[in-house]
């Protein structure tokens, strides 16, 4: 499962808030809970779904696995855009 974990809270507006309230009526399992929360970027909300059953607790650790995951792969991509932007002002004094 790819999961987007921009946590930008204006990156929801009230259609797409209206549509996961009516996925999140829909769904049947805890587990169906957790991944929709988790595919909307919602982490917290993921974790805290999963955390309400024992059962779940293999998911409250695959989501935090994916959440370290996307976090360290986003501290490298900025990392990059930082060294490439070193690259370019160095170009430029010469």
């Amino acid at each position: 499962m790819q999961i987007d974990w921009d946590l930008n809270p204006s990156r929801f507006d009230r259609a797409e808030l209206g549509k996961l309230q009516t996925q999140l009526a829909a769904a049947q399992t805890p587990k169906q809970r957790i991944d929709l929360y988790a595919e909307s970027g919602l982490w917290y909300d993921a974790i805290s779904q999963a955390r309400k059953s024992p059962q779940n607790q293999s998911a409250v650790l695959e989501l935090l696995d994916s959440l370290a995951s996307s976090e360290a792969q986003a501290l490298r991509e900025w990392r990059d855009r930082l060294i490439e932007i070193k690259k370019l002002e160095q170009q430029r004094q010469r």
